[in-house]
């Protein structure tokens, strides 16, 4: 796979870092919701955020 330019990376960057942003929320949001439904449905999205970050990561370490 080729190199990623800087400004592919800054992009990669920035991705992580909205996906860490909307976990946090995610994780925040349900330990004030009152509904167990909206509660779980936070806590899926949590999770899902966290695969994306994941799978941004594994990327990045495949190129290296």
């Amino acid at each position: 796979m080729a190199q990623l330019t800087q400004m592919e990376l800054l992009q990669v960057h920035e991705l992580l870092r909205a996906e860490e942003l909307a976990r946090h929320k995610c994780r925040m949001y349900a330990q004030y919701a009152q509904d167990p439904q909206i509660k779980q449905l936070l806590h899926q999205s949590e999770q899902q955020h966290q695969q994306h970050m994941q799978t941004l990561i594994s990327q990045l370490q495949s190129l290296a």
